[in-house]
C-alpha cells in the first residue's frame, strides 16, 4: 500500500504530522456542526433545483426542432406571451395572464433561492477550509500561508499594474482582475488578523497524540479496505467452484440414464 509506505516515511522522518490527516478525518473528529450545516444547505439547494425543474416543465412550451429549453428560453417565452395578452380585454386573456405571470414569478423565485443557497454553500465551504488550515498548521503556520498567498496575489496586482491595454475589451478585464485581486487580499488580511480567535474558537491545534490516533485511524481503513477486498475475490472464487461442481453434477448419471430410456 504505497499511502501507508509514503506515510511510514514522513511519520519516521517528521513525526505525527497533521498533514498526513485526510480532511473527511479531520471533519468528522472536529467540525460536524459545519459539516451537519454544509449538508443541510446541500438538501436545501437539491430540493430547490428540483422545484425549479418542476416549474420549467409546468409551462406549456413547444421546443423546434433540435432546441434544448433552457431556463433563460422558458423566461424569455413567458415574458413575450404575457406582454402580448396585456391589451386584450377577453377574459380569458386575462385568465392565462395571470397563470403565466405566476409560472414566471414561481421560476424567478426558485432562481433567486437558489442563487443564495450557492453562495451560502461557497461561504461555508470557504469557511470550513479555513478552520481546517487553522486547526491542521496552528497559528504561525496558517499565518505563513495566508501571507504566502497575499504576497502573491501582490505580485499579481504589480504584473498587471505594469500594462496598459490599448483594447478597451482587454482594458475591461485588466480591472475587473484587479479588482478581484484586491478583494482577495483583503480577504486574507481578515483572515489573518482573525487567526487567534479563530484558534480558540476551535479549542487549538490539534495535538500530536490526536494526529497520531487519526492517522492510524487512516491507516486502519487502508488494511481494513484491502483485507475486505482480498476476501472478496476470495469469497468470489469460492463460490464459482461450488457452482462448477453444481453445473457438473447437479444431475446424476443414473437419472440421465432413465431420461435417456424414457426417450
Amino acid at each position: 500500500m504505497k499511502g501507508i509506505k509514503y506515510d511510514l516515511k514522513t511519520i519516521s522522518s517528521s513525526g505525527w504530522s497533521p498533514t498526513l490527516i485526510p480532511d473527511e478525518l479531520m471533519i468528522d473528529t472536529f467540525f460536524q456542526k459545519e459539516k451537519a450545516e454544509i449538508e443541510k444547505i446541500e438538501s436545501d439547494l437539491s430540493e430547490q433545483e428540483n422545484l425549479l425543474s418542476e416549474a420549467i416543465e409546468a409551462v406549456e412550451y413547444e421546443t423546434v426542432e433540435d432546441e434544448t429549453a433552457t431556463t433563460k428560453t422558458i423566461k424569455d417565452y413567458l415574458a413575450a406571451e404575457i406582454k402580448d395578452l396585456e391589451d386584450s380585454e377577453k377574459e380569458s386573456a386575462a385568465r392565462e395572464r395571470k397563470i403565466l405571470v405566476r409560472q414566471l414569478s414561481e421560476i424567478k423565485n426558485r432562481e433567486s433561492r437558489i442563487s443564495k443557497l450557492k453562495k451560502a454553500l461557497k461561504e461555508k465551504e470557504e469557511e470550513l477550509k479555513h478552520k481546517l488550515d487553522v486547526k491542521r498548521y496552528g497559528l504561525e503556520g496558517s499565518r505563513y500561508r495566508l501571507e504566502l498567498l497575499k504576497k502573491q496575489a501582490q505580485r499579481q496586482i504589480e504584473q498587471l499594474e505594469s500594462v496598459t491595454e490599448s483594447d478597451a475589451k482587454e482594458e475591461r478585464k485588466r480591472t475587473t482582475k484587479l479588482n478581484g485581486l484586491k478583494k482577495y487580499i483583503a480577504v486574507l488580511d481578515k483572515k489573518i488578523d482573525g487567526l487567534e480567535e479563530l484558534l480558540v474558537s476551535i479549542v487549538g491545534m490539534v495535538t500530536d497524540e490526536e494526529s497520531k490516533e487519526l492517522i492510524l485511524l487512516k491507516h486502519f481503513g487502508h488494511i481494513n479496505d484491502e483485507l475486505s477486498r482480498y476476501l472478496n475475490q476470495e469469497k468470489r472464487a469460492l463460490i464459482a467452484v461450488f457452482e462448477n461442481l453444481w453445473d457438473k453434477y447437479a444431475i446424476s448419471a443414473q437419472s440421465w440414464k432413465k431420461g435417456e430410456a424414457r426417450q
